[in-house]
Protein backbone atom coordinates (compact mmCIF):
# COMPACT_ATOMS: atom_id res chain seq x y z
CA UNK A 1 0.00 0.00 0.00
CA UNK A 2 1.02 3.34 -0.96
CA UNK A 3 0.71 6.30 1.24
CA UNK A 4 -1.40 8.36 -1.07
CA UNK A 5 -3.66 5.27 -1.25
CA UNK A 6 -3.43 4.79 3.14
CA UNK A 7 -4.70 8.95 2.65
CA UNK A 8 -7.57 8.39 0.18
CA UNK A 9 -8.71 5.48 1.77
CA UNK A 10 -8.93 6.42 5.42
CA UNK A 11 -10.55 10.05 4.12
CA UNK A 12 -13.37 7.84 2.43
CA UNK A 13 -13.54 5.83 5.38
CA UNK A 14 -14.59 8.87 7.46
CA UNK A 15 -16.62 10.48 4.73
CA UNK A 16 -18.73 7.17 4.70
CA UNK A 17 -19.06 7.67 8.66
CA UNK A 18 -20.17 11.19 8.90
CA UNK A 19 -24.11 11.33 10.05
CA UNK A 20 -24.62 14.27 7.89
CA UNK A 21 -28.29 15.47 8.87
CA UNK A 22 -29.41 12.68 11.37
CA UNK A 23 -29.50 12.88 15.19
CA UNK A 24 -26.07 12.97 16.52
CA UNK A 25 -25.19 10.32 18.96
CA UNK A 26 -22.61 10.33 21.67
CA UNK A 27 -21.14 7.19 23.47
CA UNK A 28 -20.01 6.83 27.28
CA UNK A 29 -17.47 4.89 28.50
CA UNK A 30 -16.93 4.76 32.22
CA UNK A 31 -14.56 2.62 34.41
CA UNK A 32 -14.03 2.47 37.71
CA UNK A 33 -11.89 0.62 40.40
CA UNK A 34 -13.19 -2.35 42.50
CA UNK A 35 -11.55 -2.51 46.02
CA UNK A 36 -12.28 -5.99 48.30
CA UNK A 37 -11.36 -6.25 52.45
CA UNK A 38 -8.31 -8.04 52.98
CA UNK A 39 -7.39 -10.27 56.57
CA UNK A 40 -5.77 -7.91 57.27
CA UNK A 41 -8.93 -5.20 57.61
CA UNK A 42 -6.83 -3.55 54.49
CA UNK A 43 -8.51 -3.12 51.13
CA UNK A 44 -6.72 -4.80 48.42
CA UNK A 45 -7.69 -5.21 44.62
CA UNK A 46 -9.62 -8.13 43.23
CA UNK A 47 -7.08 -10.52 41.55
CA UNK A 48 -7.68 -11.74 37.88
CA UNK A 49 -8.20 -14.65 38.63
CA UNK A 50 -9.33 -17.61 41.33
CA UNK A 51 -12.46 -18.06 42.94
CA UNK A 52 -13.05 -14.36 44.17
CA UNK A 53 -11.81 -12.78 40.93
CA UNK A 54 -12.68 -10.22 38.30
CA UNK A 55 -13.73 -13.59 36.02
CA UNK A 56 -16.04 -14.88 38.78
CA UNK A 57 -17.11 -10.81 38.80
CA UNK A 58 -18.33 -11.26 35.63
CA UNK A 59 -20.25 -14.36 35.72
CA UNK A 60 -22.33 -12.92 38.72
CA UNK A 61 -22.99 -10.10 36.29
CA UNK A 62 -23.62 -12.17 33.48
CA UNK A 63 -25.75 -14.55 35.68
CA UNK A 64 -27.65 -11.03 36.97
CA UNK A 65 -28.67 -10.62 34.09
CA UNK A 66 -30.27 -13.75 33.08
CA UNK A 67 -33.01 -12.85 35.08
CA UNK A 68 -34.21 -10.03 32.55
CA UNK A 69 -34.79 -10.05 28.95
CA UNK A 70 -31.66 -8.79 27.42
CA UNK A 71 -28.15 -10.88 29.01
CA UNK A 72 -24.87 -10.27 28.89
CA UNK A 73 -23.08 -12.69 27.09
CA UNK A 74 -19.42 -13.88 27.61
CA UNK A 75 -16.11 -13.06 25.96
CA UNK A 76 -13.25 -15.54 25.98
CA UNK A 77 -9.95 -15.31 24.56
CA UNK A 78 -7.95 -17.83 24.46
CA UNK A 79 -10.22 -19.54 27.40
CA UNK A 80 -10.05 -16.68 29.43
CA UNK A 81 -12.92 -14.75 29.97
CA UNK A 82 -12.15 -11.01 29.63
CA UNK A 83 -15.63 -9.37 29.15
CA UNK A 84 -19.66 -9.68 28.45
CA UNK A 85 -21.35 -8.30 25.30
CA UNK A 86 -24.59 -7.36 24.97
CA UNK A 87 -27.20 -7.42 22.18
CA UNK A 88 -27.36 -3.30 22.27
CA UNK A 89 -23.81 -3.20 21.71
CA UNK A 90 -23.01 -1.98 24.84
CA UNK A 91 -19.69 -4.10 26.59
CA UNK A 92 -18.05 -4.34 29.79
CA UNK A 93 -14.31 -5.35 29.53
CA UNK A 94 -11.17 -5.36 32.15
CA UNK A 95 -8.89 -2.71 31.56
CA UNK A 96 -4.91 -4.28 32.32
CA UNK A 97 -4.75 -3.54 36.05
CA UNK A 98 -8.45 -4.87 36.95
CA UNK A 99 -10.13 -2.04 36.35
CA UNK A 100 -14.20 -2.53 35.09
CA UNK A 101 -15.48 -0.10 32.11
CA UNK A 102 -17.97 -0.27 30.93
CA UNK A 103 -18.69 0.96 26.81
CA UNK A 104 -22.35 2.12 26.60
CA UNK A 105 -23.73 2.08 22.94
CA UNK A 106 -24.13 5.24 20.93
CA UNK A 107 -27.50 7.13 22.30
CA UNK A 108 -29.16 10.28 21.47
CA UNK A 109 -31.33 10.66 24.61
CA UNK A 110 -29.47 11.16 28.12
CA UNK A 111 -31.74 9.49 29.66
CA UNK A 112 -30.57 6.16 28.36
CA UNK A 113 -27.49 6.59 28.87
CA UNK A 114 -28.08 7.46 32.93
CA UNK A 115 -29.96 3.98 32.92
CA UNK A 116 -27.46 2.06 31.38
CA UNK A 117 -25.05 3.25 33.86
CA UNK A 118 -27.77 2.56 36.56
CA UNK A 119 -28.20 -0.41 35.92
CA UNK A 120 -24.26 -1.22 35.35
CA UNK A 121 -23.34 0.10 38.92
CA UNK A 122 -25.95 -2.18 40.54
CA UNK A 123 -24.87 -5.41 38.67
CA UNK A 124 -21.52 -4.20 39.70
CA UNK A 125 -22.54 -3.32 43.52
CA UNK A 126 -24.76 -6.67 43.50
CA UNK A 127 -22.18 -8.96 42.18
CA UNK A 128 -19.36 -7.52 44.81
CA UNK A 129 -21.83 -8.05 47.34
CA UNK A 130 -21.20 -11.04 48.92
CA UNK A 131 -17.47 -10.53 48.95
CA UNK A 132 -17.49 -7.05 50.34
CA UNK A 133 -16.29 -5.73 47.69
CA UNK A 134 -17.00 -1.89 46.72
CA UNK A 135 -16.66 0.62 44.28
CA UNK A 136 -13.84 3.25 44.12
CA UNK A 137 -14.26 5.88 41.43
CA UNK A 138 -11.13 8.25 41.72
CA UNK A 139 -9.25 9.26 38.68
CA UNK A 140 -5.78 7.16 40.35
CA UNK A 141 -5.18 4.66 42.52
CA UNK A 142 -5.17 5.84 45.99
CA UNK A 143 -3.12 3.69 47.47
CA UNK A 144 -1.84 0.59 45.42
CA UNK A 145 1.12 1.45 42.96
CA UNK A 146 1.33 -0.45 39.38
CA UNK A 147 3.66 -3.41 41.41
CA UNK A 148 0.82 -3.96 43.42
CA UNK A 149 -1.81 -4.61 40.89
CA UNK A 150 -2.32 -7.34 38.89
CA UNK A 151 -1.89 -7.32 34.61
CA UNK A 152 -4.65 -9.07 32.50
CA UNK A 153 -3.42 -11.88 30.96
CA UNK A 154 -3.50 -10.57 27.68
CA UNK A 155 -0.62 -10.25 25.11
CA UNK A 156 -1.28 -7.07 23.83
CA UNK A 157 -1.20 -5.64 27.48
CA UNK A 158 1.88 -7.93 27.91
CA UNK A 159 3.36 -6.14 24.92
CA UNK A 160 2.21 -2.58 25.47
CA UNK A 161 3.52 -2.63 29.46
CA UNK A 162 7.11 -4.43 29.02
CA UNK A 163 7.11 -1.11 26.23
CA UNK A 164 6.36 1.56 28.38
CA UNK A 165 8.98 1.92 30.62
CA UNK A 166 11.24 2.03 27.87
CA UNK A 167 9.48 5.29 26.41
CA UNK A 168 8.99 7.06 29.46
CA UNK A 169 8.10 6.85 33.49
CA UNK A 170 4.21 6.67 34.02
CA UNK A 171 3.02 4.31 30.83
CA UNK A 172 3.02 1.30 33.57
CA UNK A 173 0.59 3.48 35.91
CA UNK A 174 -1.83 4.97 33.03
CA UNK A 175 -2.23 0.86 32.37
CA UNK A 176 -2.87 -0.60 35.83
CA UNK A 177 -3.78 2.78 38.51
CA UNK A 178 -5.83 5.17 36.58
CA UNK A 179 -9.28 4.98 35.10
CA UNK A 180 -11.22 7.82 33.19
CA UNK A 181 -14.19 8.64 31.37
CA UNK A 182 -14.20 8.63 27.87
CA UNK A 183 -16.74 10.13 25.23
CA UNK A 184 -17.32 9.48 21.76
CA UNK A 185 -18.72 12.36 19.42
CA UNK A 186 -19.92 12.12 16.22
CA UNK A 187 -19.78 14.86 13.15
CA UNK A 188 -21.70 15.81 10.16
CA UNK A 189 -18.98 16.04 7.63
CA UNK A 190 -15.16 16.12 7.30
CA UNK A 191 -15.14 20.23 7.56
CA UNK A 192 -17.19 19.58 10.74
CA UNK A 193 -15.34 17.08 11.99
CA UNK A 194 -11.61 19.42 11.23
CA UNK A 195 -13.55 22.39 12.99
CA UNK A 196 -14.67 20.30 16.05
CA UNK A 197 -11.14 18.64 16.32
CA UNK A 198 -9.74 21.45 17.14
CA UNK A 199 -11.95 23.05 19.27
CA UNK A 200 -12.37 20.03 21.41
CA UNK A 201 -8.13 20.10 21.54
CA UNK A 202 -8.49 23.18 22.84
CA UNK A 203 -11.03 22.64 25.56
CA UNK A 204 -9.47 19.70 26.98
CA UNK A 205 -7.05 21.55 29.72
CA UNK A 206 -10.23 23.36 30.47
CA UNK A 207 -11.76 19.48 30.70
CA UNK A 208 -9.26 17.72 32.82
CA UNK A 209 -9.69 20.65 35.24
CA UNK A 210 -13.31 20.78 35.70
CA UNK A 211 -13.22 17.37 36.19
CA UNK A 212 -10.07 16.82 38.08
CA UNK A 213 -10.77 13.69 40.75
CA UNK A 214 -7.68 12.13 41.65
CA UNK A 215 -5.43 14.36 44.01
CA UNK A 216 -4.18 10.79 46.28
CA UNK A 217 -1.61 8.56 45.03
CA UNK A 218 0.03 6.51 47.43
CA UNK A 219 -1.17 6.83 50.43
CA UNK A 220 -1.21 10.49 49.96
CA UNK A 221 -1.92 13.95 48.64
CA UNK A 222 0.26 13.80 45.56
CA UNK A 223 0.24 17.93 45.01
CA UNK A 224 -1.89 17.20 41.75
CA UNK A 225 -5.45 17.70 41.26
CA UNK A 226 -5.79 15.20 38.26
CA UNK A 227 -2.45 12.88 39.04
CA UNK A 228 -4.15 10.76 36.60
CA UNK A 229 -3.95 13.78 33.84
CA UNK A 230 0.55 13.80 34.77
CA UNK A 231 0.28 10.11 34.32
CA UNK A 232 -1.15 10.80 31.29
CA UNK A 233 1.77 13.49 29.96
CA UNK A 234 4.79 11.12 30.56
CA UNK A 235 3.18 8.01 29.39
CA UNK A 236 4.54 8.15 25.65
CA UNK A 237 5.66 11.30 23.96
CA UNK A 238 5.37 9.75 20.89
CA UNK A 239 1.28 8.80 21.13
CA UNK A 240 -0.18 10.92 23.57
CA UNK A 241 -0.69 14.60 24.06
CA UNK A 242 -1.50 17.73 22.15
CA UNK A 243 0.53 18.17 18.74
CA UNK A 244 0.25 22.01 17.83
CA UNK A 245 -0.91 21.57 14.56
CA UNK A 246 -3.98 19.87 16.54
CA UNK A 247 -4.48 23.64 17.64
CA UNK A 248 -4.65 25.50 14.45
CA UNK A 249 -7.36 27.04 12.42
CA UNK A 250 -5.25 25.61 9.33
CA UNK A 251 -5.36 22.17 11.21
CA UNK A 252 -6.38 19.20 7.90
CA UNK A 253 -6.86 15.32 8.56
CA UNK A 254 -3.57 14.81 6.73
CA UNK A 255 -2.20 16.42 9.84
CA UNK A 256 -3.33 13.33 11.73
CA UNK A 257 -2.27 11.11 9.60
CA UNK A 258 1.25 12.08 9.13
CA UNK A 259 1.13 12.47 13.23
CA UNK A 260 0.11 8.79 13.02
CA UNK A 261 2.50 7.43 10.11
CA UNK A 262 5.15 8.41 13.08
CA UNK A 263 4.73 6.60 15.85
CA UNK A 264 5.28 2.81 16.17
CA UNK A 265 1.90 -0.02 16.10
CA UNK A 266 2.45 -1.88 19.79
CA UNK A 267 1.64 -4.60 17.89
CA UNK A 268 -0.45 -5.87 14.79
CA UNK A 269 -2.76 -8.84 14.34
CA UNK A 270 -2.14 -12.42 11.68
CA UNK A 271 -3.94 -14.83 11.27
CA UNK A 272 -6.09 -14.15 14.26
CA UNK A 273 -2.32 -14.09 16.57
CA UNK A 274 -1.04 -10.52 18.10
CA UNK A 275 2.60 -10.01 16.59
CA UNK A 276 4.87 -7.25 16.93
CA UNK A 277 6.40 -5.46 14.51
CA UNK A 278 9.48 -4.47 15.95
CA UNK A 279 10.90 -0.79 16.12
CA UNK A 280 9.60 0.33 13.21
CA UNK A 281 6.73 3.06 12.82
CA UNK A 282 3.94 3.15 10.43
CA UNK A 283 5.77 4.84 8.04
CA UNK A 284 8.78 2.75 8.08
CA UNK A 285 6.46 -0.15 7.72
CA UNK A 286 4.49 1.25 4.54
CA UNK A 287 7.80 2.22 3.18
CA UNK A 288 8.64 -2.02 3.18
CA UNK A 289 11.90 -1.27 5.46
CA UNK A 290 10.79 -4.17 7.59
CA UNK A 291 9.04 -7.76 6.11
CA UNK A 292 5.73 -7.25 7.54
CA UNK A 293 3.41 -5.69 5.38
CA UNK A 294 0.62 -3.59 6.30
CA UNK A 295 -2.70 -2.76 4.78
CA UNK A 296 -5.83 -0.33 5.65
CA UNK A 297 -6.97 -2.96 8.49
CA UNK A 298 -3.53 -2.61 10.40
CA UNK A 299 -4.00 1.18 10.10
CA UNK A 300 -7.17 1.22 11.82
CA UNK A 301 -5.62 -1.22 14.23
CA UNK A 302 -2.55 0.93 14.43
CA UNK A 303 -5.02 3.97 15.23
CA UNK A 304 -6.77 2.58 18.12
CA UNK A 305 -3.16 2.23 20.03
CA UNK A 306 -2.70 6.28 19.81
CA UNK A 307 -3.47 8.36 22.72
CA UNK A 308 -3.84 11.84 21.56
CA UNK A 309 -6.25 14.08 23.89
CA UNK A 310 -9.11 13.79 20.82
CA UNK A 311 -8.67 10.62 19.08
CA UNK A 312 -9.72 10.10 15.45
CA UNK A 313 -11.54 6.45 14.54
CA UNK A 314 -14.84 6.45 13.34
CA UNK A 315 -15.99 9.03 15.30
CA UNK A 316 -14.11 11.73 18.04
CA UNK A 317 -13.05 10.33 21.30
CA UNK A 318 -12.26 12.87 24.28
CA UNK A 319 -10.01 11.25 26.68
CA UNK A 320 -8.65 14.01 29.27
CA UNK A 321 -11.07 13.27 32.06
CA UNK A 322 -10.78 11.60 35.58
CA UNK A 323 -13.57 9.09 36.61
CA UNK A 324 -16.12 10.53 38.28
CA UNK A 325 -18.69 10.00 41.49
CA UNK A 326 -22.04 7.75 39.96
CA UNK A 327 -23.97 11.45 41.45
CA UNK A 328 -21.39 13.39 38.89
CA UNK A 329 -20.84 11.34 36.06
CA UNK A 330 -23.94 12.50 34.02
CA UNK A 331 -22.37 16.20 33.85
CA UNK A 332 -19.71 15.15 31.39
CA UNK A 333 -21.91 13.78 28.66
CA UNK A 334 -24.34 16.49 28.81
CA UNK A 335 -21.54 19.17 28.95
CA UNK A 336 -20.15 17.72 25.77
CA UNK A 337 -23.09 17.24 23.77
CA UNK A 338 -24.23 20.74 24.95
CA UNK A 339 -21.07 22.33 23.06
CA UNK A 340 -20.28 20.08 20.21
CA UNK A 341 -24.12 19.65 19.08
CA UNK A 342 -25.40 23.14 19.13
CA UNK A 343 -24.52 25.44 17.13
CA UNK A 344 -24.62 28.73 19.33
CA UNK A 345 -23.11 26.92 21.86
CA UNK A 346 -19.88 25.52 19.45
CA UNK A 347 -19.48 29.24 18.23
CA UNK A 348 -19.36 30.66 21.74
CA UNK A 349 -16.96 28.01 22.69
CA UNK A 350 -15.03 28.96 19.59
CA UNK A 351 -15.06 32.44 20.23
CA UNK A 352 -13.94 31.67 24.10
CA UNK A 353 -10.72 29.19 22.95
CA UNK A 354 -9.54 30.13 19.56
CA UNK A 355 -7.79 33.72 21.21
CA UNK A 356 -5.46 31.77 23.24
CA UNK A 357 -2.11 31.48 21.94
CA UNK A 358 -1.33 27.76 20.96
CA UNK A 359 2.39 28.35 22.71
CA UNK A 360 0.59 28.45 25.78
CA UNK A 361 -0.86 24.78 25.96
CA UNK A 362 1.71 22.55 27.20
CA UNK A 363 1.50 24.98 29.95
CA UNK A 364 -2.26 25.07 30.35
CA UNK A 365 -2.49 21.25 30.00
CA UNK A 366 0.53 20.59 33.12
CA UNK A 367 -1.31 23.70 35.18
CA UNK A 368 -4.84 21.77 34.91
CA UNK A 369 -3.30 18.73 36.44
CA UNK A 370 -1.55 19.91 38.78
CA UNK A 371 -4.10 23.15 40.05
CA UNK A 372 -7.35 22.45 38.65
CA UNK A 373 -9.77 25.35 38.47
CA UNK A 374 -7.15 27.41 40.53
CA UNK A 375 -4.97 27.60 37.92
CA UNK A 376 -3.44 30.59 36.03
CA UNK A 377 -1.42 30.72 32.76
CA UNK A 378 -0.87 34.07 31.61
CA UNK A 379 -3.91 36.12 31.11
CA UNK A 380 -6.08 32.32 31.18
CA UNK A 381 -7.89 32.20 34.66
CA UNK A 382 -9.13 28.39 34.98
CA UNK A 383 -11.93 29.14 36.93
CA UNK A 384 -13.16 31.97 34.84
CA UNK A 385 -13.14 30.46 31.72
CA UNK A 386 -14.63 27.10 33.01
CA UNK A 387 -17.54 29.70 34.43
CA UNK A 388 -17.84 31.05 30.77
CA UNK A 389 -17.72 27.58 29.43
CA UNK A 390 -20.52 26.00 31.50
CA UNK A 391 -22.60 28.87 31.83
CA UNK A 392 -22.76 29.17 27.67
CA UNK A 393 -23.84 25.29 27.75
CA UNK A 394 -26.50 25.73 30.58
CA UNK A 395 -27.87 29.01 28.67
CA UNK A 396 -28.91 26.93 25.86
CA UNK A 397 -30.42 24.25 27.14
CA UNK A 398 -34.01 23.35 28.17
CA UNK A 399 -35.02 22.22 31.70
CA UNK A 400 -34.71 19.01 30.24
CA UNK A 401 -32.22 16.27 30.55
CA UNK A 402 -29.04 17.81 29.80
CA UNK A 403 -29.68 20.12 32.78
CA UNK A 404 -30.93 18.28 34.85
CA UNK A 405 -27.28 16.56 35.16
CA UNK A 406 -24.91 19.56 34.48
CA UNK A 407 -26.65 22.59 36.57
CA UNK A 408 -26.00 20.02 40.04
CA UNK A 409 -22.35 19.90 39.17
CA UNK A 410 -21.51 23.15 37.98
CA UNK A 411 -23.67 24.18 41.42
CA UNK A 412 -21.56 21.61 43.47
CA UNK A 413 -18.16 22.33 42.26
CA UNK A 414 -17.46 24.44 39.35
CA UNK A 415 -19.26 27.63 40.26
CA UNK A 416 -17.55 27.54 43.87
CA UNK A 417 -14.29 27.55 41.61
CA UNK A 418 -14.03 23.83 42.64
CA UNK A 419 -13.50 20.32 41.51
CA UNK A 420 -14.37 17.13 42.96
CA UNK A 421 -10.60 16.66 43.72
CA UNK A 422 -10.85 19.73 46.13
CA UNK A 423 -14.04 17.88 48.03
CA UNK A 424 -11.66 14.60 48.04
CA UNK A 425 -8.78 16.60 49.75
CA UNK A 426 -11.07 18.13 51.95
CA UNK A 427 -12.12 14.76 53.31
CA UNK A 428 -8.69 13.66 53.32
CA UNK A 429 -7.27 16.38 55.43
CA UNK A 430 -10.03 15.80 57.62
CA UNK A 431 -9.88 12.54 57.84
CA UNK A 432 -7.64 10.97 61.78
CA UNK A 433 -5.15 8.33 59.09
CA UNK A 434 -5.50 7.56 55.75
CA UNK A 435 -7.52 3.93 56.24
CA UNK A 436 -10.29 6.18 57.89
CA UNK A 437 -10.51 8.55 54.51
CA UNK A 438 -10.36 5.10 53.07
CA UNK A 439 -12.75 3.67 54.49
CA UNK A 440 -15.28 6.89 54.31
CA UNK A 441 -14.67 7.10 50.46
CA UNK A 442 -15.16 3.65 49.66
CA UNK A 443 -18.59 4.24 51.73
CA UNK A 444 -19.65 7.63 50.08
CA UNK A 445 -19.21 6.03 46.55
CA UNK A 446 -21.24 2.99 47.07
CA UNK A 447 -23.87 5.46 48.67
CA UNK A 448 -23.61 8.09 45.31
CA UNK A 449 -25.93 7.74 42.88
CA UNK A 450 -27.46 9.84 39.87
CA UNK A 451 -28.81 12.46 40.33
Amino acid sequence: MELAELRNQFLDFLQQRCCGTRQEKMGLEYETFVALPSDEGKWKSLPISGDVSIGKLLLKMAQLSSQGTQPWELHYESELLLGLLHSSGQNISIEPGGQVELSDSPRTDLSEVAQAVNVHIQQLTQSLSDWGGMLLFLGVHPYLTPDDLPLLDKKRYRIMYSTMKEVDTHGQWMMKATSGVQVSLDYQSLEDLERKFVILNRLTPFLTAIFANSPIAEGEPSGYRSYRGRIWQNTDPYRTGLPLSFLSKKFSLVDYIEWALDVRPYHLYRDGEVVQPGPYTFRQLMKKESPLEVNQEDWLTHLGMLFPEVRIKRIMELRCMDTQQPQDVMAVPALLQALTYNESVLTELEGFLMDIPAELFPELRKTACKDGLTGEVGHVRFNKLAIKILESALSHMDSGNQANWLEPFFDRYTKQGLSPADLVLERYYSADSFDSWLSRELFLHSQSTLN
